[in-house]
Formats: structure tokens, sequence, C-alpha cells
């Protein structure tokens, strides 16, 4: 079994239905870091979802993947990667935990051609 760190945009898209992220997401070992626990409850709210869903949504993620808290070396490593990668502070933080053996599932642009990161284009239904 694979072992994934999983980016909020692939949660979202997971939740929304789109398939392309569904293997990766039933099939590998997880990790979830904090910070993108918290930008799936900004992004599910800003969308309209009530709490109880957004809750039953973190709730999965909570029971299917480890969740690493941001710790010294992350949060370090996430403030440089910001300048290096080109990335916003919550997506570096968010990378940070990326490594070759456990590369980091995304369905964000941002991610597209980045080193221990597997982007998935997903075209949205109209």
């Amino acid at each position: 079994m694979s072992s994934l760190v999983i980016d909020s945009s692939a949660w979202i898209d997971y939740f929304e239905g789109y398939g392309e992220v569904k293997d990766y997401i039933e099939k590998s070992k997880l990790k979830t870091p904090t910070i993108a626990i918290a930008e799936i409850v900004r992004v599910l709210e800003k969308k309209g979802k009530s709490k109880e869903k957004i809750m039953e949504s973190v709730g999965y993620i909570k029971d299917i993947s480890a969740i690493p808290e941001l710790d010294f070396q992350h949060a370090i490593s996430g403030a440089y990667l910001c300048r290096s990668e080109n990335l916003d502070f919550a997506d570096a933080l968010i990378y940070s935990y990326a490594t070759k053996e456990e590369p980091l599932l995304t369905t964000d642009l941002d991610f597209k051609d980045k080193e221990n990161a597997i982007y998935i284009a997903i075209r949205k239904k109209k």
C-alpha cells in the first residue's frame, strides 16, 4: 500500500464526487496535515455546506487518515517553501510534509510539475 500526503484540494474534489482522486484516497495510507483540515473547513463553509456536513467530512478524514499537527520543523520548512516554490503559506505548510516516499496528492494547479507531488487535473462539472 502506498502512502500519501493529501492536500485540501484533493479532499474537496473527493467529497464533490470527482472520481479521479478516489482510487488514490481509498487505496493508500493517508496523512492529512492539520493545516489542510483548516483549509477544508474554510472551503466547505464558503461553499455553503452546513456545519453538520463539514464536521461529517472532517470526521471521515480523521477516521481514515493520520493527522499530523504542525510542528517546529514543518513550520520552518513551510516558511522557506513559500519563497523557493512560489506557494502561498498554507500550501507551503502542507507541501512541507511531502517526501519522495510520501508524495502530496493534489488537484491544485500550483503543484503541477512539483517534485514529490502527484497532480491530478480535475475537469469540473458544468
